[in-house]
């Protein structure tokens, strides 16, 4: 379910052709299945992690199917990055 979530709230390409030539700006990968058990080793709070990695673009969600780890890590990086661009980034929703 979490892939319609996200589907529906980021902005997709109309068709495919529009897709010749991506470089996609940032890659989430979500393994929500999946746990660190080795979480206390690893110094987590729990088996369950959100990691982002701003260098090197990408991010691994693991262990928890709340949707909203997706949404609000992107939202985070806007808020990181569009100001540094002169841009002000704004988190708001319409119903229409």
């Amino acid at each position: 379910w979490q892939q319609h979530f996200v589907t529906n709230m980021f902005i997709r390409a109309n068709d495919e052709s529009d897709l010749d030539g991506f470089e996609p700006d940032f890659t989430v990968i979500n393994a929500c299945s999946q746990v660190d058990e080795d979480w206390e080793r690893h110094g987590l709070n729990s088996e369950v992690a959100v990691v982002f990695n701003v260098e090197k673009k990408c991010a691994v969600i693991f262990g928890t199917w709340y949707g909203g780890e997706n949404k609000k890590g992107i939202f985070s990086l806007m808020n990181y990055w569009l100001p540094m661009q002169g841009q002000f980034p704004m988190h708001c929703s319409a119903n229409v």
